[in-house]
């Protein structure tokens, strides 16, 4: 006996349907763990992956306390810093970060000041390879970073007799300098080797002038 045509139908509808739904639900499974892939890394990206970018900003509110804000904050100055200081060497490219210091605190007055300490190599005239320290200070007046010396050693300079008044100011202000930048190294906060890696791959990447550095003031 034959099957009615109807019943046929119906049945064939039916199995559609059974089939459609594992599919369908398979599909919304895959978008999930699709979207899922993409959206972790917006959800669950770290402070140093904030850093690593330079997005330091960011980094700064994620920041979980006081100290980890500090240290943000002062890659971000030491970053923006580093690009003035590459720029100002006779061989730009040659730039290397060794080391970072940075402290803040208030003048006698109750105004904020702030002093960063960098460590750098670079290429001298001669092509060797050279390191000195650069000393750099707020300024409340402009509100922003400034270049206060860069020395070879702590040593502190002698006068000489032969030294005109110009050679003997450089060396005062130089060797007020070196002063600033022992304490700044004895009593401010040193950055760790992952930050200093970061700032140099920045370098190499480029994109140091990009940097928006946290101010000395938030």
């Amino acid at each position: 006996m034959r099957c009615c045509p109807k019943f046929n139908e119906a049945q064939t509808k039916k199995n559609k349907k059974k089939i459609m739904v594992p599919v369908v639900a398979a599909a919304i499974a895959i978008a999930l763990i699709s979207g899922g892939i993409f959206l972790a890394p917006k959800i669950f990206v770290s402070v140093d992956d904030l850093c690593a970018q330079g997005n330091y900003l960011k980094a700064y509110d994620k920041a979980k306390d006081e100290d980890e804000k500090m240290e943000v904050k002062a890659e971000s100055i030491a970053a923006e810093r580093s690009a003035y200081s590459a720029d100002n060497l006779k061989d730009p490219s040659s730039f290397k970060l060794r080391d970072v210091y940075y402290s803040e605190g208030t003048d006698d007055d109750g105004d904020p000041n702030g002093y960063l300490v960098l460590y750098i190599s670079g290429a001298n005239s001669y092509g060797a390879s050279v390191s000195s320290y650069w000393l750099y200070t707020w300024g409340n007046d402009k509100q922003e970073w400034e270049y206060y010396c860069s020395v070879s050693d702590l040593s502190d300079e002698e006068y000489s007799t032969y030294d005109d008044t110009d050679e003997k100011v450089e060396k005062l202000l130089n060797n007020v300098g070196r002063s600033l930048i022992k304490d700044t190294m004895k009593d401010g906060i040193k950055l760790d080797k992952a930050a200093i890696n970061r700032i140099n791959d920045m370098f190499e990447e480029g994109t140091l002038d990009d940097v928006e550095p946290i101010k000395r003031t938030e």
